[in-house]
């Protein structure tokens, strides 16, 4: 297949349109008419997936390999050392990131993984949002740990008995988003006579999310809002796998890639 009927398919699972607009999905390397003789799958390109990938062949990730504008291209750094492989290999790469967290991540996330069912989304149309009984922080933050399967988890709160009953969810770093969410900027997406629309002057806020800085958990507080960093692994690493799914139902043949955390704990 060409590259660019690839591209399409994409587009048809995961407008291209919908990213943010400091993303940058898309084709990353490659051109549209190149010849593909196999697609492979992945969160991110790494050195060991750049290393044994097969010569023309598409790479499809979550995170795109290029953000900004590179002003040289050191194959001794990141990502210019993964970018030779590939064009050594005469391999394309295309990122399909925030307009997936959109349109299928998010919400897989927050109901399949983390099981709250009943989410939905909000004003912003990437964050997801769900009303819960009054849980304790430490509660909740040892339930994500259950679900994502870590040996450990982070978690503020602007006090240690805080009771959470609106839950907020966003794959990845978007431990900013809290200050969003507090302005009244995304809100929860209700009808007008939903029942359980809660009021936000009596319900405590927790934002699950990753990459929580020490001077985050300290604003958030002080805007009496709980964080709890789910690692950013972890909250995208079912990326491959949905998209996968997808994949085969328009009959496209694909190969997923595992990657690993770069971290490691002791």
């Amino acid at each position: 297949m060409k590259l660019q009927e690839i591209y399409e398919i994409l587009d048809s699972i995961s407008p291209f349109a919908l990213q943010e607009s400091w993303d940058n999905s898309g084709i990353n390397l490659g051109n549209h008419s190149q010849e593909i003789s196999e697609i492979f799958i992945s969160l991110e390109a790494d050195l060991d997936i750049a290393t044994n990938l097969s010569p023309n062949s598409l790479l499809i990730t979550h995170h795109p390999l290029i953000f900004s504008p590179l002003k040289c291209f050191d194959t001794s750094s990141y990502p210019a050392k993964i970018l030779r492989l590939l064009i050594q290999k005469n391999c394309a790469l295309i990122a399909i990131h925030t307009n997936f967290d959109k349109t299928h991540l998010n919400e897989y996330f927050a109901k399949e993984i983390l099981g709250f069912s009943n989410a939905s989304v909000c004003s912003d149309n990437l964050t997801y949002f769900c009303a819960t009984a009054p849980t304790p922080i430490a509660t909740l933050a040892k339930q994500v740990k259950s679900k994502l399967d870590l040996s450990h988890i982070a978690y503020s709160a602007p006090k240690e008995d805080f009771m959470v009953s609106q839950v907020y969810f966003v794959c990845g770093s978007a431990a900013s988003f809290w200050s969003k969410i507090a302005k009244g900027e995304i809100k929860p997406d209700f009808t007008p006579n939903a029942k359980s629309t809660p009021q936000h002057t009596q319900d405590k806020i927790c934002l699950i999310t990753s990459d929580i800085k020490y001077h985050d958990a300290m604003s958030a507080k002080c805007a009496n809002i709980a964080l709890i960093d789910a690692t950013h692994y972890a909250s995208e690493r079912h990326f491959a796998k949905i998209l996968h799914n997808h994949l085969q139902n328009k009959r496209l043949n694909c190969i997923m890639l595992e990657n690993f955390s770069p971290f490691s704990y002791v």
